[in-house]
This record gives C-alpha cells, structure tokens and sequence, in this order.
C-alpha cells in the first residue's frame, strides 16, 4: 500500500462510440490519457419499451453462429429507387438553382401512408399530439423551398380526391395502408391495428389541419410545437 489513491475512472453515456473521435494524447504529450474505462465496460439492459436502430436495421451475429432470423430488424425501411432520387435531387451540384423536382411513386406512398397514419391515430384518440413526417431530400436550401412547394401542389391537386369512396388514390392508399401494417408483428406495440374504413372517416380531419413548413436556418416558415397540436409534413 503505497497510500496512494487511484482514481476511478467512470464513463456513463448514452453514445458509447463517442470516444471514438476522442484523442487519447493531450497535445505535445506522449500519456495516454482516454476517457475510454480501463479496466472494465459494462452496458446496462435495455428497456422493454426502448426503440432503437437495431429494431430497425437488426444487427450481425457477434460469433457468426447464431440465426441471422433472430438478428433482423423490423420490416420498417423501403429502399428507394434511383429514377425516384434523380426526380428530387440534381446530378450536379450547379444545377441545384435551376432544378425543379418532381413527385415520385415513392414519395405519394410515403405521403398516403403517413396521411393514413394520422387519421388512425386520431381513430386511437391521440388528436391532441403532434404528427410529423420529415422529407429531406437535399442539403440545399433552395431546393428545401421547392420540395415543399411541390408536396403542398400535389396535396391540393389530390385532396378532394382522398375523400371520395373507391376513388383509385383512396384505393391506393388502403393498399399501402394493408401492406405496411402487416408488415411488422402486432407484438412491438399494445395498440390495436385500425381498419382503413374506421380511419378513411377521419381524413378529412386530417387534410383540413395539415401544414408543410420549411425548416432550416433561414426559413421564416419554422416547425412550432409549442402551441396547438400540429399536423406536419416538414
């Protein structure tokens, strides 16, 4: 016993891979000197109710022996085509100002479902929350601006449409709707499946409050959920 205390080190984060990025030499030092724990890692259980990358994108087998079945995510993530990239964003950089993005297939799916989803939750009761979609297709903000008045032109030209019986987007829209909740095990949450003819009730609902804001740092058109509950396409 040297009468020398050592010194515990003691890391407790959310963001483990963080101390990645971390030098571990101080500058014009050769001691290491990493906030990596030394002596031991330990990661805490997870929560039932946590929902994280690895049940959306699953994960490989640490050894390589277990069922690749019981490592997959949820089926949650749809790839999306190259023709449907290259109608929202320029090949070229210096074409980004004179660009004009068109609506894919895979953006109106994406749009139908989220519109399906809202009127499901306010089925569930939940009208008095916040529901958001992010479609972020470019770093750039003129085409930030573009999109969204692209989306708010094909959410006028169709929204008489999506309230009329059998007509072929509301019929589109009850596909996706059945393909999609099919897709993942009723067991991930304790609320009941809604059937599209009790939510197709509550689309007009939906419509009638649904804003399309622009959000980046020199949009005067912010999100803002500090006041009523807000339905967004953002």
């Amino acid at each position: 016993n040297t009468g020398k205390i050592n010194p515990i080190q003691l890391l407790y984060t959310a963001t483990p891979f963080a101390n990645v990025f971390i030098n571990p030499y101080p500058t014009n030092s050769d001691t290491l000197d990493d906030l990596y724990p030394k002596d031991f890692i330990t990661a805490l259980p997870k929560p039932n109710s946590y929902f994280g990358t690895e049940d959306l994108f699953g994960r490989f087998s640490a050894d390589g022996d277990s069922d690749p079945g019981e490592l997959d995510g949820h089926d949650m993530v749809r790839n999306i085509p190259e023709e449907d990239e290259a109608m929202l964003q320029p090949l070229r950089r210096d074409d980004r100002d004179s660009f004009k993005p068109q609506m894919p297939p895979s953006l109106e799916d994406a749009i139908l479902y989220f519109l399906a989803c809202c009127a499901a939750r306010k089925v569930r009761g939940q009208s008095n929350q916040h529901m958001s979609m992010l479609v972020h297709t470019s770093a750039y903000v003129v085409l930030h601006e573009r999109v969204a008045e692209m989306i708010e032109e094909w959410i006028s030209k169709n929204r008489a449409t999506l309230e009329i019986n059998s007509s072929p987007l509301l019929t589109r829209m009850a596909t996706i709707w059945k393909r999609e909740s099919q897709a993942v095990d009723e067991s991930i949450t304790k609320t009941k499946r809604v059937g599209f003819e009790d939510l197709k009730k509550q689309l007009g609902a939906v419509l009638a409050g649904l804003e399309v804001p622009v959000e980046n740092g020199r949009s005067d058109d912010r999100i803002d959920y500090e006041k009523c509950p807000r339905t967004y396409i953002v």
